[in-house]
């Protein structure tokens, strides 16, 4: 089923280390702001429950928690031109990955808007 693979944006919308306000506004609306990007859903669901619960939720188990977290890491790592080059922290969540690029990135991006304007 395709649908459990991130989209991959086409070349010359993935990130090469230029164009991240434009890439940061396209990853945020494929990934849904489903608050793995953002850390916002956390691995730390100890419920017995075993319902499953909406790619939504807060509170996933912890099964469902590494599927999306992986789903949101390979979001990013994918649409990135050479993840490794440009900074992105792989080895972690998809969290991590993300605060690594606007670590490096979200500044530069700002000034430059605003040299623009």
């Amino acid at each position: 089923n395709n649908s459990n693979i991130p989209p991959i944006f086409p070349e010359n919308d993935q990130f090469n280390g230029k164009n991240f306000t434009a890439f940061k506004t396209r990853l945020l609306i494929a990934a849904k702001a489903r608050g793995y990007l953002e850390g916002a859903t956390y691995n730390i669901n100890t419920t017995t429950d075993t319902a499953p619960t909406p790619w939504t939720s807060l509170t996933p188990s912890t099964d469902e928690w590494e599927v999306r977290d992986a789903w949101a890491l390979g979001l990013v790592i994918f649409n990135v031109k050479n993840p490794i080059g440009l900074g992105v922290r792989i080895d972690g969540t998809a969290a991590q990955a993300w605060a690594s690029l606007n670590e490096l990135y979200n500044i530069t991006s700002d000034l430059a808007l605003v040299n623009a304007e």
